[in-house]
């Protein structure tokens, strides 16, 4: 099976809040309230199968504060190796919070408890944070960036090779938000199989930007894909002039 490797970003609508912790924290942390939100409220899942859902927390960058991306690799990097002990994952992201566009800190981690730390360690380096506050809970676009490892299933859809359940599927051309959630609702309205959410996104090869769909499902078969990548291909060409 073909595997492909590139660089890129994903755009998705999330749910967010001031995360909840046992301790006061030195910047502004927002958990995602409902991840991937859509599908697993349709399957109703049960609360103890929930909790064990992968949830992000975003570290709000102050809004007059741009951070440089290569330098906040090379700033991962060597926290990564100056303290093994930390596992986590750490990428930069876009999001809108009180009105403010603001950079911020997608992080994935083990275990939460060291989350302080790693924050201070990051300030430390130079990262400048918006202030702790409570946020009640809000709808946000978030941009964030990926390295993209995924496997050819056929054409124009790949597979992730770190997260399973996710899928690309290739487009012409990359859709307003509002324009890709009226496709994407008008698409899952008149299908059959609804067991699925979808973002957007792009990846850098060497032709140049190549435009996709990001579809999560744990149970979507290559045929049902097919027909997303049928689709949606079809709604832009129709909804989203060249």
């Amino acid at each position: 099976m073909e595997r492909i490797e590139a660089l890129g970003y994903i755009l998705k609508k999330e749910t967010l809040a001031t995360l909840k912790f046992k301790e006061s924290l030195p910047a502004l942390v927002l958990e995602d309230m409902a991840p991937f939100s859509g599908y697993y409220d349709m399957f109703n899942l049960p609360r103890n199968r929930r909790e064990l859902i992968p949830r992000s927390v975003f570290v709000v960058i102050r809004s007059f504060y741009e951070p440089n991306e290569d330098e906040f690799i090379r700033i991962t990097q060597k926290i990564k190796k100056e303290h093994p002990a930390l596992h986590f994952d750490a990428i930069l992201g876009q999001l809108t919070v009180m009105n403010e566009r603001a950079f911020c800190i997608r992080l994935k981690m083990d275990e939460l408890d060291e989350l302080a730390v790693l924050i201070r360690h990051y300030a430390s380096a130079g990262l400048v944070f918006a202030r702790p506050r409570q946020i009640k809970e809000f709808a946000t676009l978030i941009k964030v960036r990926k390295y993209f490892v995924m496997n050819v299933l056929d054409e124009g859809i790949f597979q992730d090779n770190d997260q399973a359940n996710s899928y690309y599927l290739e487009v012409a051309r990359e859709p307003e938000w509002a324009d890709f959630e009226m496709i994407y609702e008008n698409i899952r309205n008149n299908y059959d199989f609804k067991h699925f959410v979808a973002a957007i996104g792009s990846m850098y090869r060497k032709p140049g930007l190549v435009d996709f769909i990001r579809i999560y499902s744990e149970e979507i078969q290559l045929e049902q894909l097919k027909y997303l990548r049928d689709r949606f291909r079809s709604e832009l060409r129709r909804v989203v002039p060249e």
